[in-house]
């Protein structure tokens, strides 16, 4: 990151206040501004102090579904502890003392708690609702799926949208809804360049803390529905481990890593790139590990006002086994408190947790017992280098709760064993065992007594009461002078019910003090494990990758109260690493599209060695173009410089490969563009064929290319050129509209015209060919049913003609720089064209006025019926009328029948062989030249049929047109 920081500007160098990611899978922690009033967008902020910016401004917002449209308000406040890190590791404040540093700490982030949502972040759900309900998808969604509308109008935020999604979890949609919503993310987000999903691979089987192999086999364990599409980049993790070389060879600038894939994480063909994080399923101790924020007082790692912190007075004779510090001038430490040791800016920084803490009796010293010993003291004095801890600083995260002594309403009298917190987290006295605590006045951390909590009096008022009395403190010590209480670890025993991932206490008492998000050790199974809570419910609790035995009991202690954690692992902390490094490309380079993106990453990846990268060779794949990939690593890990620097040549650097799609509007003498705004676009790159041809070539110069019957099923064909100097990516769809609208030369704006709606349908949505460097392919689309399809959608209306009809072609996402992509007239956008299509279309409709309805069969006795008619036949071309003429069939009940036929002869209209009766007779036909195309006519035959019962049908056909 440092040296991808170089590349840059220091204005956005950390990233763009005006690029946002989203984050959806659940709530970050929020906290009301003001509780007494609802939470609106104005009334609630992130509760970290890491997701607001430099000047104070905040940077993460929430948005969610609701009802008629979508808000930025909060119904109830419910924090993931999960999708809080998540957020951190993507955009984080920076805060070297706290070891944070979020990847593209500039950015902004909207948080949304499930993947439909994702079209809201992207602010493109009033275009794909449309498509959602037209007949393409007819068959995939149900009518309540992203059935909304606008924007609060209320909230100044709503304008705000995504460019990049992180998915740090398993998208459990069905896989046809999950492909829906990426394609119209593709072909819609940021104004048609797109918004990329970058999603986790998975953490494998959480019951061996291996990983699987991802598949789109439905009901299979490695199933992810995300692999279906290839429209979005998945992550798995490599773990970086610190004994494969001598420690001091990390001290030099450029320390050599052994780098794995992390024994958790998933993998497979369909994994396009891994990225650094935790070694372990079970969040660990060892090696290098993710830092980020956290929910309050739910890490290991805490802020200065967390600290208490210690000189090393001496290193016990045992310590490599026994894991002892003698520490100097210190109280209030007990179990469960995580030790920080070492630089945070150095590879020789570890954090442990204590297990035992002895008084040195007549001192302020305590010797304290660690969880295990430090990692790096294995080299502790081993010849070479001594990594001597004696005299440095070990800094201890405690649970700090200020105390506000109780005043007794009856007297006025300031208590001295009964004082309210702002919360009860940390605090659960029992009957059988009270809660031991440190209170020290604020300033004077070594004049604390050590106390019990007796009881609390009033959970709704934070009141508590202690054993013995406050008295005991300093005695110059004023009754109002601010106080601090440190809590000791508290425990409960829980079962495993039959979910086997819900673990029941007796009572809710019992797991009283335990909170969502809170970090703690859990012993059960013969193993401890450290899990994170992340639901509660009365007296239930449900932990993280904590699977347990059905029936058996397990203790839960808890552990550091810090507002950091080290232990958020797993593919859930690769993924916002890559999150946090496409927001900062978007950042350096904001015309690239989500296709670009998704490619500067994989291209640029670091190929971890020893490996080979040929498990998906460079022809096309289902899911892979273009790309030598290990099957565990994808391309490599994430490089930051070089996407960076990939991201800075890629419009600027002629050697830079790239493809350059177009559809083009007009071929004029070779010239494929330049069509001005009072010319019609006349594409040559759409041209129709009836379904039965054989021939898919366009037309030869002079034929019509855009003249059809509707009576008969159709094939549309889009040219795809690539202008650019590499292979087109796989990940390109092209979107086939018919559009019908009065304008003349239509400029048909995007999106407000480019989806399906009253007068624009979509016929297709189609994945693009792999496209050779300056070649082209050819795209196919069937169309069928269309009489039934004019008449819905084009019809006829009373007195006036239809509409004009036009094919559309949207290449998505779009290439190139913004003077090649104008959104108000498709003419200055070289990825969206269309074309005229002249459609000759017949259809009979009732021309009487005293018969009731619209119908146009009779139901007819002995007496004979007459009934009058208009036969209409839109845009004849006018080289066919002498070719047209009307068939009419009678068919008798004897199975007698009897054809006449109508036609044109010279100037005049009229049958070839005259009825036997007046069975049918035909008014003057009018005939009109098409306003806007000389070449055609309208037609409009009013006629007359006489029948009875003696007949059974009368048909009327349109022949040799």
């Amino acid at each position: 990151m440092e040296q991808a920081r170089s590349l840059l500007p220091p204005a956005n160098n950390i990233g763009s206040p005006n690029v946002y990611v989203g984050v959806i899978e659940g709530e970050i922690e929020f906290e009301a501004i003001n509780a007494a009033n609802p939470l609106t967008v104005n009334n609630y902020r992130p509760a970290h102090p890491s997701f607001s910016d430099i000047n104070g401004t905040r940077k993460v917002f929430y948005r969610r579904k609701d009802t008629t449209n979508f808000t930025q308000e909060i119904s109830t406040l419910d924090p993931s502890m999960h999708t809080t890190c998540v957020t951190g590791i993507i955009a984080a404040g920076v805060d070297n003392v706290n070891l944070i540093n979020g990847i593209s700490p500039g950015v902004r982030v909207i948080n949304a708690d499930n993947f439909e949502n994702g079209l809201f972040l992207a602010l493109i759900n009033s275009s794909t609702n449309g498509n959602i309900r037209s007949s393409v998808n007819q068959a995939v969604f149900d009518v309540n799926f992203l059935n909304n509308g606008p924007s609060d109008a209320t909230d100044a935020y709503s304008n705000n949208a995504v460019g990049i999604i992180s998915c740090s979890f398993n998208i459990s949609m069905d896989a046809k809804k999950v492909d829906f919503i990426l394609k119209e993310l593709f072909a819609y987000g940021r104004n048609g360049r797109g918004t990329l999903v970058i999603v986790s691979a998975g953490n494998g089987d959480s019951t061996t803390g291996n990983g699987l192999e991802i598949n789109d086999s439905q009901g299979s364990a490695g199933y992810r529905a995300t692999v279906f599409s290839n429209k979005t980049l998945i992550v798995g993790a490599s773990k970086v481990l610190l004994d494969a070389f001598p420690l001091p060879s990390y001290s030099v600038p450029n320390p050599v890593f052994r780098e794995l894939l992390a024994d958790y994480s998933n993998y497979g063909k369909r994994v396009d790139l891994c990225a650094p994080s935790g070694p372990d399923a079970y969040p660990s101790k060892e090696d290098i590990s993710i830092y980020s924020p956290t929910m309050l007082n739910c890490g290991n790692v805490g802020t200065s006002e967390q600290i208490l912190s210690a000189t090393i007075l001496e290193v016990t004779s045992n310590w490599i086994s026994s894991g002892k510090l003698i520490l100097q001038n210190v109280k209030g430490l007990f179990k469960g408190q995580s030790m920080e040791i070492g630089d945070p800016n150095s590879y020789f920084h570890e954090l442990r947790y204590i297990t035992k803490v002895t008084e040195i009796a007549n001192t302020n010293n305590v010797e304290v017992t660690l969880d295990a010993k430090f990692k790096y003291t294995k080299s502790f004095n081993d010849g070479t280098v001594n990594y001597n801890m004696v005299g440095s600083q070990a800094r201890m995260v405690v649970l700090k709760k200020a105390i506000t002594r109780y005043t007794d309403p009856s007297n006025n009298l300031v208590s001295n064993n009964k004082f309210t917190l702002n919360n009860l987290r940390g605090i659960n006295p029992t009957l059988s065992k009270p809660q031991k605590v440190y209170i020290y006045p604020q300033n004077s951390p070594l004049l604390g007594i050590y106390t019990e909590i007796k009881s609390i009096l009033n959970e709704n008022t934070k009141l508590v009461e202690i054993q013995g009395s406050l008295t005991n403190l300093p005695a110059y010590m004023p009754a109002n002078d601010p106080l601090i209480l440190i809590p000791d670890q508290i425990k409960a025993s829980l079962v495993c019910t039959n979910k086997a991932t819900i673990f029941v206490a007796n009572s809710k008492d019992d797991i009283a003090g335990f909170f969502v998000g809170q970090e703690v050790l859990v012993s059960g199974g013969g193993q401890d494990r450290i899990s994170f809570i992340t639901q509660k419910v009365n007296k239930s609790i449900v932990m993280s990758h904590c699977p347990g035995v059905i029936g058996d009991t397990y203790t839960i202690t808890s552990l550091a109260y810090g507002d950091f954690t080290s232990r958020f692992t797993g593919t859930s902390a690769a993924t916002p690493v890559v999150s946090g490094l496409a927001a900062l490309l978007l950042s350096t380079n904001g015309n690239l599209n989500a296709t670009e993106i998704k490619h500067i990453l994989k291209v640029s990846a670091h190929q971890i060695g020893n490996v080979n990268y040929n498990d998906a060779p460079t022809d096309i794949t289902k899911y892979n173009y273009g790309y030598t990939i290990n099957k565990k690593y994808g391309t490599g890990r994430v490089d930051a410089q070089a996407a960076v620097q990939l991201a800075l040549d890629w419009h600027t650097n002629p050697s830079v490969q790239k493809p350059k799609l177009m559809v083009a509007d007009i071929d004029n003498n070779g010239i494929l563009d330049g069509v001005p705004v009072t010319d019609p676009v006349n594409s040559p790159d759409i041209w129709i064929r009836n379904l039965s041809d054989p021939n898919t070539a366009p037309p030869a110069a002079g034929q019509l290319t855009n003249t059809f019957d509707t009576s008969n099923d159709q094939k549309i064909y889009i040219r795809i050129r690539n202008l650019g100097n590499r292979n087109s990516f796989k990940e390109t769809d092209v979107r086939v509209f018919v559009a019908f609208t009065d304008d003349v030369n239509p400029a048909f704006p995007f999106p407000g015209k480019w989806f399906d709606q009253t007068d624009v349908k979509l016929l297709a949505v189609k994945e693009v060919p792999i496209i050779a460097p300056t070649s082209n392919t050819v795209v196919a689309v069937e169309w069928k049913n269309i009489r039934t399809f004019w008449d819905t959608n084009n019809p006829l209306p009373s007195g006036g003609r239809r509409k004009r009809a036009y094919i559309l072609a949207h290449v998505s996402p779009f290439d190139g720089m913004p003077t090649e992509l104008d959104l108000t007239n498709l003419r200055g956008n070289k990825q969206l064209t269309c074309k005229e299509i002249i459609a000759t279309h017949n259809g009979v409709s009732d021309g009487t006025a005293f018969f009731p309805g619209n119908q146009l069969d009779l139901t007819v006795g002995a007496q004979v019926a007459s009934r009058s008619f208009f036969l209409s036949v839109d845009n004849l071309l006018n080289a066919g009328l002498a070719n047209f003429k009307i068939q009419i069939t009678k068919k008798n009940n004897d199975n007698t029948v009897e054809t006449v036929e109508y036609l044109k002869t010279g100037n005049q209209w009229g049958f070839l062989n005259q009825p036997s009766s007046d069975w049918i007779a035909f008014g003057s036909p009018e005939e009109t030249i098409v306003n806007y195309n000389t070449n055609y006519l309208d037609l409009k035959f009013p006629h007359t049929i006489k029948i009875n019962q003696d007949e059974q049908e009368v048909k009327l056909e349109i022949i040799n047109a």
